[in-house]
C-alpha cells in the first residue's frame, strides 16, 4: 500500500548501490519507558503499544520476533495449535508461548511499568500530540515516488508539523540511477527550450519596440516639416518694415504729390 512504498524505494536504492540486504525497524522511536511516557498523549499511542510488544520481545531475546496478524492486529512469538492458522481479519486462535519467554516478559514488564510511572510523575512536561502518522506517510510516499522517478526533490523527506504545515529542506537533488539520469536529461532539454523561448519572445519585443520608435520618429519629422512650411518666407537681406513706418511713408508721398500738382496748376493758370 502507499505506506510501504517508501520502504520499497529505500530497498531498491540499497540494492542498486551494491548492498545485498538491508535492515529496518518499523518503530516510531526507541520504545523505552521514558519515550513512551513522553509520547503518551499522541493519537497513535494505542497502536504504538501494540508494536511495543514486538519491540519488547526483541529486547528480551535479541532475536527478531515471529510476527503474525489476527483480529487486525499484530501478535508476536505466539504459537497456534497444530492445524490452525492466523487469519488477519478473523479471531485470534488460542496460542501459547514458551514458559521461559513468558517469565522473561513478565519480569521485563514489571521493570518497565516502574520506569514508566516514574517518567510520568517527573517534572518534565509531555510534548504536544504529534500529527497523525498516516497523513505524514502519504506525504513521504509522494516524495518517494517522485524521487524514484528521478525527479529533483529535497534531499531529505518532508515532515509534517503539529499545525499541519509541511517542512522541506532547501537542498535539492536527484537519485543517481538510470531513471535519475534520464530525468536530468529531460529537465535539461526542457530548460533549454524554456530559455530559447524566452530569447525568442525577447527578440520579438525588441523588434516591436524598434518599430514603434521608428514610427514615432517619422511622425515627429513629419510634424516638424509641416510647422516649417507654415512659417512666413523672409527674403535674405531685406527686413520687412513695421506697419506704422510704412503708413507714414505712404502719407509723405501723398503730400509731395499734392504740392507738386498745385505748383503745376499755378504755372499754367489752372
Amino acid at each position: 500500500d502507499a505506506q510501504i512504498e517508501q520502504i520499497y524505494a529505500f530497498g531498491r536504492d540499497a540494492f542498486q548501490g551494491g548492498q545485498t540486504e538491508f535492515q529496518i525497524q518499523a518503530f516510531p522511536f526507541r520504545m523505552t519507558a521514558a519515550n513512551m511516557a513522553r509520547y503518551r498523549n499522541d493519537p497513535n499511542y494505542e497502536f504504538w503499544k501494540m508494536l511495543k510488544v514486538g519491540y519488547d520481545n526483541f529486547e528480551i531475546t535479541k532475536v527478531p520476533p515471529k510476527v503474525d496478524v489476527c483480529e487486525k492486529r499484530y501478535v508476536f512469538n505466539q504459537v497456534a495449535p497444530e492445524g490452525t492458522t492466523f487469519d488477519p481479519t478473523g479471531p485470534c486462535p488460542a496460542t501459547t508461548q514458551p514458559d521461559s519467554l513468558k517469565m522473561a516478559y513478565t519480569s521485563y514488564e514489571k521493570s518497565y511499568d516502574a520506569a514508566f510511572n516514574s517518567a510520568v510523575n517527573s517534572s518534565n512536561p509531555p510534548p504536544k500530540p504529534t500529527i497523525a502518522g498516516i497523513k505524514e506517510a502519504s506525504i513521504v510516499s509522494d516524495w518517494s515516488k517522485r524521487r524514484a522517478r528521478g525527479e529533483r526533490v529535497p534531499i531529505e523527506p518532508p515532515s509534517m508539523n503539529a499545525d499541519g504545515s509541511v517542512t522541506e529542506t532547501t537542498r535539492m537533488g536527484r537519485i543517481d540511477s538510470p531513471a535519475g539520469r534520464k530525468m536530468a536529461a529531460l529537465d535539461a532539454e526542457k530548460e533549454a527550450k524554456r530559455k530559447a523561448e524566452e530569447q525568442r519572445l525577447a527578440a520579438i519585443e525588441a523588434a516591436k519596440a524598434a518599430k514603434e520608435q521608428a514610427k514615432a520618429q517619422a511622425l515627429a519629422e513629419k510634424e516638424a516639416a509641416k510647422q516649417a512650411a507654415q512659417q512666413p518666407v523672409v527674403t535674405a537681406g531685406v527686413e520687412p518694415a513695421p506697419a506704422q513706418e510704412t503708413q507714414q511713408a505712404a502719407d509723405a508721398d501723398q503730400g509731395t504729390v499734392s504740392k507738386l500738382k498745385k505748383k503745376l496748376l499755378g504755372m499754367f493758370g489752372g
